[in-house]
């Protein structure tokens, strides 16, 4: 805002400086935006300050309860992390213990550790008071449920909601050697149910001609890209056979489609989605959960019947550690990343998307076309590549412009419903930037997903 005490043709100076800058940079801002105070801090705070006795040394347990059963583990460490971490913040002597997780772990008992476990935890490991919180999912909300306890009971409880997880962790927590280990170990587990199908169609005289994949939730929803990733291992398990297969495709017509399925397909949902040729056959892989244990189911169908079924357990570890987003896109956000505070190339933002495109291997930028389009409603993930058009937003006593016209920025987290943390570049070097789209009150974007070359 401008002084009213400054002259007139100083005002109107300065005003057609702040408009030139709006228009030569490609994201520009007037006025700090509002930010909320952080939930899990706040909890936190509210657990220590309503304590009946303060004790001195404190033991942090998280047990995912049984709705995020399937939380990641990069998020279930960042969680306790954060959470010692604020306790230290407020003076207390906090820490984690890896032997006490593990006697939690082989515990038949979900959600908040009660004051009946103590002296299984104090067994595991020394301290005055147990903080002990409960990690429940829907969707990308997670609610932390926290209770301080001693030997005399309770000592206060405190509830934090958080949305996404970017705050908490990103893709590449865990390196790209976890991944990769995890991903083989998946492979290897659909091996055997693979090779035994191929068989069976062999005895049956039939060729394999499609794959089917879905996934159960809530793992599909905590990995979008699930279905995609099952496919393409198991396409490429069965092509070091010799069979070479696609994608069940299904007619414009066809109710339900495979992944709406969510089950092992059958004879029946082939009728609704294609038409096989005699001697032809599908693949149907499924991951499924039964409470604690996740299972790969394999079917091998024609028509007419289901010729062979299996079923592997997969090592869980292996699941969790599947990347939450695509490789290409956990390329694009690490190259993004380990250019905090550097200019890239000529220091416009489209070259840091570019470039980030190039360090991933993904299909380079083509102008303003950086991969896939996202069809209205899909999942937006850390990694893709927004294009913003003459964009505006505004919340009282501020306004960001983005894009005059055009300005390019990387998802770094999905923060909520509507708000996303961005990396770019110019003006300046590459930084982050929170973003409410809520708040657009003009101009339009473009979300693309990194392609492979």
């Amino acid at each position: 805002m401008i002084s009213t005490s400054l002259g007139v043709t100083t005002r109107r100076l300065l005003l057609h400086l702040l408009i030139s800058a709006a228009i030569i940079v490609g994201s520009s801002v007037g006025g700090a935006e509002p930010q909320p105070a952080d939930p899990l801090t706040t909890a936190v705070g509210q657990v220590v300050a309503q304590a009946k006795r303060k004790p001195a040394v404190v033991l942090v347990v998280l047990r995912p309860d049984e709705r995020s059963d399937g939380e990641r583990l990069s998020v279930v460490d960042a969680v306790v992390t954060r959470v010692v971490a604020c306790l230290k913040d407020k003076g207390l002597d906090a820490h984690a213990s890896a032997a006490a997780d593990a006697v939690l772990r082989n515990s038949a008992v979900v959600g908040v550790a009660g004051a009946n476990q103590l002296s299984k935890l104090r067994a595991a490991d020394k301290f005055d008071a147990v903080l002990s919180v409960s990690l429940a999912r829907a969707g990308e909300k997670r609610t932390l449920r926290m209770v301080l306890f001693d030997d005399t009971g309770g000592l206060s409880r405190a509830e934090a909601v958080l949305q996404g997880t970017s705050s908490l962790t990103t893709p590449t927590t865990l390196g790209v050697e976890d991944w990769q280990a995890a991903e083989r170990i998946i492979s290897e587990a659909m091996k055997k149910p693979l090779e035994d199908a191929r068989a069976a169609a062999i005895q049956q005289q039939c060729t394999v001609a499609w794959i089917a994949t879905a996934a159960e939730k809530p793992l599909a929803e905590s990995t979008p890209h699930l279905e995609r990733e099952l496919r393409d291992r198991a396409t490429a398990l069965l092509a070091e056979a010799g069979v070479q297969v696609q994608q069940l495709p299904a007619s414009p017509s066809a109710s339900p489609s495979p992944v709406a399925l969510a089950r092992p397909l059958k004879p029946a949902d082939l009728a609704k989605l294609t038409t096989l040729k005699p001697g032809q056959a599908v693949v149907s892989i499924t991951h499924a959960r039964r409470g604690p244990v996740h299972e790969l189911q394999v079917s091998l169908l024609t028509s007419k019947a289901v010729v062979f079924h299996a079923t592997a357990v997969l090592d869980r570890w292996a699941v969790f550690n599947l990347p939450e987003v695509p490789l290409l896109n956990a390329g694009v956000l690490k190259y993004a990343q380990d250019q905090l505070g550097q200019k890239v190339g000529n220091g416009e933002c489209w070259t840091l998307a570019a470039e980030a495109l190039k360090s991933a291997a993904a299909r380079e930028a083509r102008g303003y076309d950086f991969g896939r389009p996202l069809a209205k409603g899909e999942p937006v993930l850390a990694g893709d590549i927004i294009q913003f058009t003459d964009c505006r937003f505004e919340w009282p006593g501020g306004w960001r412009q983005m894009g005059a016209p055009n300005h390019t920025a990387i998802v770094k987290g999905v923060l909520g419903e509507t708000e996303m943390e961005l990396l770019q570049q110019n003006p300046g070097p590459v930084a982050t930037a929170k973003i409410d789209f809520k708040r657009l009150t003009k101009g339009e974007y473009k979300i693309f997903r990194p392609l492979p070359r």
